[in-house]
C-alpha cells in the first residue's frame, strides 16, 4: 500500500513481483537481462561522480580503473519488472556482485553497498519522460561513506540500504555468528514495537520467539540457513507484508510446470512443452498426488506453510503450491499423476525450469484492453507498480466512456503504489470516495513504565478524487478478483466497493496491505514488517480475510482443461443485467 499521506521510499532488493506463484528472480537473472540491455559504455575512474541518462530497459556499462575493492565494471539500467526499476551492480573480478534496485517514481536517489567491504555507490537522479538523468559516485574511503550514509539516511526521496554493520565500523570485522545474534535481535526489536496486527496471531507473546528461535540462529551453518530461520520466525506472524525479502531457493528449483490450487487440489495449470515434458505425458488439469514418494499435504505442512509469510489461507496456497515440485536443481522428480477421470500414472521429469522457465498464469503485460460483445469494455490492470498504466488508461478511455459497461480486471494484481489505484478511480466517479482507514501504534515509554495502555494514531487515507479534464465514466462496472489480488490492489478495490461503485466477482483476494517498515540484516540480508492496520472506511476488516466478492466464483479443474474463464464469463452476464443511476452508484 502507498498513499500520498503516507509516503515513502520503497526500493526492491533484487525484483518487484506480480504475482505470488511467480518464479523468484535471482540476482543473477537481473544481472543477465540488464547486460544483455547494455546500449553504451565507459570508462569510470572510482570516487568520481559521472552523470548517465538511461532510457527504459536500457543499461550502461562503466568500466572500472583498478581498485581496492576489486570493481571490474558497474551496470547501471531500468527494467519493467513491472515498475520502473532503476539497477546499479557492482562486478568484482571475482564474478560476485553488489548492489540492487529502487523504483524510479517513489524515489530521487539510493545509496547501497557494493562489496562486503566498505565500498558504495550514490546514485541520485532525475526522471524526464522516458529518460532518467542519473548522477553516480563509487566512493571507498570509509570517512566519506560515513559521512555519506550520515547525509542520504534521512534525506527525503533517497533509499538507503547497507548492511547495518560494515560501513559504519569500517575495516572492523564481527564475527559472523555475532553478527547473526545481532541481526536477529534487531529483526525481533523492530517487530515487538512495530508490527501492527498482533492480535491475529495465535500466540501474541513475542518475548517466546525470541527464545525459540535464538538457539535456531545460533546453530545455522551457512547465510542461507539462517536467513530460512528468520524467514520461518516471520511467518509465524502470518501476515503477507511481513518477511524476508530475499532470494531463499537456494540451488532449489523446480521442472517447468505451473501448479496451483484448484477445488483444494494440487493441479497443473501450464507447463513448457519441453521434449520431457511431452514424452512423459504431464496434461494440463492433471492433479498432483505425491511427490518422490511423499504426499502433497505432507509436503505443504511439514516443508512450506511453516516458511510462507501470508495473511490468509487462500494467499498461502496460492505461494505455496507452485512449490511442491521443488528440490535440488538438477535432479529428477517422481510424480504421481491423476487424470479427470481418476486413473494414476508415475512421471519423471528434470528440476530445470530455469532453462525452460514455467510459463506465468496470466499474461505478463500489466496493461490490456479489448472489446467484448454487447460494447462492453475490458481492461486487464495486473500491476500498479508503475505510473505508466496511468497514461495507457488514459489513452483508452475515449473509448471506454462509450461503452455500455466496463470490466476491470485485477487478478493476479500484486499491488504497487495505492496512488495509481486512486488516479484510475477518478475515471469512474464524479465525487470523492473514501479510501482506507489506517492505524499504526503510538509508543511512548513513559507510559509504557506509568502502565498505561498503547495508544494508536489512526485517520483516513487522502480520498479519490474525480479525474480533471475528464468527464467520469458512470455506467456499470464490474471488478475481476482473485487470491493474487493484493496490497495497493486491494485498497484499489476497498473505495470503490465501499462507495457501492462496481461489483466484484471472482474469489477473495490476499487479504494483505499496509505500509512495511524495512530492516536491513548481515551477510546482505533484509527484511519488512508490516506497521499499518486498513480495514473499509466504517471498520470492516479485509486484512486477515481477503476483500469478499459480491458475487463468488470458483474457476474448477473442468474450465481449466476447457480453457474457460467462467470468471469473466459470469461478469458479463452480471454486466448485461446492470444500470447505473445518475450519481454512479450500482444499480441491479
Amino acid at each position: 500500500m502507498r498513499s500520498a499521506t503516507l509516503f515513502v521510499c520503497f526500493a526492491v532488493l533484487l525484483v518487484l513481483q506480480t504475482a505470488p506463484w511467480a518464479n523468484a528472480v535471482s540476482r543473477e537473472d537481473v544481472i543477465d537481462q540488464l547486460r544483455a540491455n547494455v546500449d553504451s559504455t565507459a570508462a569510470y575512474e572510482m570516487g568520481n561522480e559521472t552523470e548517465l541518462v538511461i532510457s527504459s530497459n536500457k543499461t550502461t556499462c562503466l568500466q572500472c580503473s583498478d581498485n581496492d575493492c576489486g570493481v571490474k565494471e558497474v551496470l547501471v539500467g531500468r527494467l519493467s519488472m513491472p515498475g520502473d526499476i532503476l539497477f546499479v551492480f557492482g562486478i568484482l573480478q571475482d564474478g560476485e556482485s553488489g548492489g540492487g534496485g529502487t523504483e524510479v517514481t517513489r524515489c530521487r536517489g539510493a545509496i547501497r553497498q557494493v562489496c562486503r567491504t566498505h565500498c558504495l555507490y550514490v546514485a541520485k537522479w532525475q526522471a524526464d519522460g522516458d529518460k532518467v538523468t542519473v548522477k553516480l559516485r563509487l566512493e571507498t574511503d570509509v570517512a566519506t561513506n560515513r559521512s555519506l550514509v550520515e547525509q542520504y539516511a534521512s534525506a527525503s526521496g533517497f533509499a538507503v540500504y547497507i548492511p547495518f554493520r560494515e560501513i559504519l565500523v569500517g575495516d572492523t570485522e564481527v564475527p559472523v555468528a555475532e553478527a547473526r545474534l545481532a541481526g536477529f535481535i534487531r529483526l525481533w526489536s523492530e517487530v515487538k514495537y512495530n508490527f501492527a496486527y498482533f492480535d491475529k496471531i495465535p500466540d501474541p507473546d513475542w518475548d517466546k520467539a525470541l527464545i525459540e528461535y535464538l538457539p535456531q540462529v545460533q546453530n545455522a551453518q551457512s547465510t542461507l540457513e539462517y536467513f530460512r530461520v528468520l524467514q520461518k520466525c516471520l511467518a509465524s506472524l502470518h501476515d503477507g507484508h511481513t518477511g524476508m525479502q530475499v532470494d531463499l531457493a537456494g540451488d532449489a528449483e523446480g521442472p517447468p510446470i505451473l501448479v496451483l490450487p484448484i477445488e483444494g487440489k494440487a493441479v497443473v495449470v501450464k507447463m513448457t512443452e519441453t521434449p520431457e515434458i511431452t514424452a512423459a505425458g504431464v496434461k494440463v488439469g492433471d492433479e498432483v498426488v505425491s511427490v518422490d514418494g511423499r504426499a502433497v499435504s505432507e509436503i505443504l505442512a511439514k516443508d512450506i506453510y511453516p516458511y510462507i509469510s501470508a495473511s490468509t489461507s487462500q494467499a498461502r496456497d496460492l505461494d505455496s503450491y507452485p512449490q511442491i515440485l521443488f528440490g535440488p536443481k538438477g535432479s529428477v522428480a517422481t510424480l504421481v499423476l491423476r487424470d479427470g477421470d481418476g486413473t494414476e500414472r508415475t512421471v519423471k521429469v528434470v528440476r530445470d525450469s530455469h532453462g525452460a522457465g514455467v510459463p506465468p498464469l496470466y499474461s505478463p503485460s500489466r496493461f490490456e484492453e479489448r472489446d467484448l460483445a454487447d460494447e462492453i469494455t475490458y481492461v486487464a490492470l495486473r500491476s500498479f507498480g508503475s505510473n505508466e498504466i496511468i497514461g495507457e488508461f488514459d489513452r483508452v478511455f475515449g473509448k471506454i466512456s462509450k461503452s455500455k459497461g466496463l470490466i476491470i480486471d485485477v487478478r493476479g494484481n500484486g499491488g504497487g503504489s495505492s496512488g495509481i489505484g486512486s488516479s484510475i478511480s477518478g475515471y469512474l466517479t464524479d465525487k470523492e470516495l473514501r479510501g482506507d482507514h489506517i492505524s499504526t501504534r503510538q509508543y511512548r515509554p513513559a507510559f509504557r513504565a506509568w502502565g498505561r495502555i498503547e495508544t494508536w494514531y489512526s485517520s483516513e487515507i487522502d480520498p479519490v478524487e474525480p479525474v480533471k479534464g475528464r468527464r467520469p465514466f458512470l455506467g456499470p462496472v464490474v471488478v475481476l478478483t482473485d487470491a493474487a489480488t493484493g496490497s495497493a490492489a486491494e485498497d484499489f478495490l476497498v473505495a470503490l466497493h465501499f462507495a457501492k461503485r462496481v461489483t466484484l466477482v471472482g474469489e477473495k483476494t490476499a487479504g494483505s496491505t499496509g505500509q512495511p517498515l524495512m530492516v536491513d540484516l548481515p551477510e546482505g540480508g533484509r527484511a519488512r514488517i508490516c506497521t499499518l492496520r486498513c480495514t473499509y472506511p466504517d471498520g470492516k476488516e479485509f486484512v486477515g480475510v481477503g476483500v469478499i466478492p459480491d458475487i463468488e466464483v470458483h474457476p474448477t479443474i473442468k474450465d481449466l482443461v476447457s480453457g474457460r474463464d467462467a470468471v469473466l464469463e459470469k461478469s458479463i452476464e452480471v454486466i448485461r443485467g446492470m444500470t447505473v443511476d445518475s450519481t454512479g452508484t450500482k444499480q441491479r
